[in-house]
């Protein structure tokens, strides 16, 4: 049964999963989940992940409700500046920086057995230099890298 094609009105715990994956709107509210989790550290915990969700549902309706005052149509200016300070506690809460993730534990994770950086000075391209890696392997790191994640 196909899911929901368009953003719900009222938040509920279950609106990513309800929506019809197919359409444009899921597939974009599922990259910004995605990219916020991701710059959060990716592993999260069940609350941070209900805050994310939280945070993607308020930005699409602020965004639905900036596009209908571009088009000429009134909308709740009050009920807007809600959303938008809910939004950044949400934010704030989560936090405004990406947090750096375990170069090392990120290819443990892949199946790359490595010894650790032995030095704190080592940037991560010096220590992925000195594991004397073949081509197929920095292939398959880089890969990981531009995904994202190793999930």
């Amino acid at each position: 049964m196909a899911g929901h094609t368009e953003l719900p009105p009222q938040y509920s715990h279950d609106w990513l999963e309800k929506l019809d994956g197919r359409t444009t709107l899921a597939r974009a509210v599922r990259s910004r989940y995605d990219a916020l989790t991701a710059d959060l550290g990716g592993d999260l915990s069940y609350q941070r992940k209900s805050l994310c969700k939280r945070a993607v549902w308020l930005e699409a309706q602020i965004e639905m409700q900036e596009a209908a005052l571009a088009r000429g149509e009134e909308v709740d200016a009050g009920g807007m500046v809600q959303k938008i300070n809910t939004m950044i506690g949400l934010f704030k809460t989560l936090g405004l920086d990406r947090k750096a993730r375990d170069v090392w534990l990120e290819l443990w994770k892949a199946g790359f057995d490595a010894p650790y950086p032995v030095s704190p000075d080592q940037s991560a391209g010096e220590w992925l230099n000195s594991l004397n890696l073949t081509d197929k392997q920095l292939r398959k790191i880089t890969r990981l890298a531009l995904e994202g994640t190793t999930q």
